[in-house]
């Protein structure tokens, strides 16, 4: 508070002023409509070996962050390299999307892996799946989705 009544002070405004709530207001709104920098894509992947809660046989990929095509090449490679032990890919979802390219590319490694192995896709309580990502989420055998997960679906944009 000491801070932000300096601010004021230094500019001969007083927080109580019409023209110190104007500004104050005026702060807050840029501050709420400001668009928030966009995280990186993060892919984790654990198996039993990190995990031991995690079923023998599956490979858990944790995506948070949008959907671009390092997340794909990631998912490809690494399922590449699973071995002979894994059998199931459980996809752990918390995105915004991404891009139409980066969503049709998933859909269609997903739907490979589909034909070799089982896959779930999850999408945790609290967690957010927008766009691209329902897309992704759709391709799951068994799809989870927590209670309060937050979801936005919309019509595709070419």
């Amino acid at each position: 508070m000491t801070a932000r009544l300096s601010v004021f002070a230094s500019r001969g405004l007083r927080p109580g002023t019409v023209t110190g709530s104007a500004l104050t207001a005026g702060l807050a709104l840029l501050v709420l409509t400001a668009p928030a920098p966009a995280a990186p894509p993060a892919i984790e992947f654990l198996t039993e070996a990190e995990n031991p809660t995690i079923a023998a046989g599956t490979l858990v990929a944790h995506l948070s962050g949008p959907i671009d095509m390092s997340v794909v090449d990631a998912v490809r490679e690494t399922w590449t390299e699973r071995g002979t032990t894994i059998d199931r890919l459980l996809l752990d979802l918390d995105s915004p999307g991404g891009s139409l390219a980066a969503a049709e590319a998933m859909v269609a490694l997903l739907q490979d892996i589909r034909r070799e192995a089982k896959l779930d896709t999850l999408v945790r309580q609290g967690a957010f799946c927008a766009s691209a990502c329902v897309a992704v989420f759709m391709q799951g055998e068994q799809r989870t989705a927590g209670g309060a997960s937050v979801w936005l679906f919309h019509g595709a944009c070419v």
